[in-house]
């Protein structure tokens, strides 16, 4: 007696299905960055969201210029190259620094590589199955909405973890110390090797100043302070050592008569004076010998 194993078309069909859910899903994330985006790169939502159009037309000519690929070198290449395609593409729009960027990268980009997928691989499910054909298309289409289902929020969690910038959520030095190639080296990866660290007192001070035009008592002002020195320690490393002198001022102008959630303001305020300095360190200009963010290549590319 033979022993019948499992049906080998299962496994290209589940495969296939995987694809098309990645390459879609990555289609419909953009939904996630419009608000990050707009906010933190001041774009227009609506012309952020002409990348979504950008995005269909490309898929649709994408079908079928990979269709037509297909069917001459097959769907394993056709496959490769998408998925090549596309990792790109999503890594270039990581990058963007001007909407037209974005438009190219993850408009023309994604999403030309998103139709090297469903058209392809759903003639290819269909080549494994004599019957039930039409089941191995629906399981393949299916991907896509799987994909959309859980990419999306996949990526929401992401952005609210990490944010979407690459700049800030990688850990990139843009300026601070170097090591004896002249190089910049990362302070924590130093200190964590047990290098010898001497306080000069006077030499690595940060001073800054905040300012919230809602009503405030003197002691939710010096809360708000409080918080803000937070800040200090989510761009600076290591900060407030024996040879600092970090110090942070708040005020409140009183202006706005509404009512301020001290919580916000001061998680607010500690987000905008990570961001100042990021922002100050490379902007500053080469003195005394030193060179800047600008001349090391170290400027954060959304604020080139």
């Amino acid at each position: 007696m033979s022993q019948r194993g499992l049906f080998y078309g299962w496994v290209v069909l589940v495969a296939a299905a995987t694809v098309v859910a990645i390459g879609q899903g990555s289609l419909f994330a953009l939904g996630v960055f419009l608000k990050p985006l707009e906010d933190s790169m001041r774009w227009n939502r609506s012309a952020i969201s002409m990348t979504a159009l950008i995005n269909w037309m490309a898929m649709g000519v994408g079908s079928f210029f990979w269709g037509a690929i297909s069917d001459r070198l097959g769907s394993r290449l056709v496959t490769m190259a998408g998925g090549f395609l596309l990792g790109l593409s999503l890594v270039l729009s990581s990058q963007a620094t001007a909407l037209w960027h974005l438009h190219i990268t993850f408009g023309l980009g994604v999403g030309f590589a998103a139709g090297a997928f469903l058209t392809p691989l759903s003639a290819t499910a269909t080549k494994w199955f004599t019957t039930n054909r039409g089941l191995a298309v629906g399981i393949v289409s299916a991907g896509g909405g799987a994909g959309m289902l859980l990419l999306s929020p996949l990526t929401r969690w992401v952005t609210s973890a990490y944010d979407w910038r690459v700049a800030t959520s990688n850990g990139q030095v843009v300026a601070g110390m170097r090591g004896k190639d002249g190089k910049l080296a990362d302070a924590r990866k130093v200190l964590r090797a047990g290098a010898p660290v001497s306080a000069r007192p006077g030499e690595n001070t940060t001073i800054g100043v905040v300012a919230t035009n809602a009503r405030l008592t003197k002691t939710q002002v010096s809360r708000v302070a409080l918080m803000t020195d937070d800040g200090l320690a989510r761009a600076i490393y290591p900060s407030h050592t024996q040879g600092d002198g970090d110090t942070v001022f708040a005020l409140a102008t009183g202006s706005w008569n509404g009512n301020a959630d001290l919580t916000t303001v001061g998680a607010l305020a500690a987000d905008v004076m990570s961001e100042a300095i990021v922002r100050a360190a490379a902007m500053a200009k080469a003195a005394g010998g030193l060179p800047a963010a600008a001349d090391t290549g170290t400027v954060p590319a959304r604020l080139r």
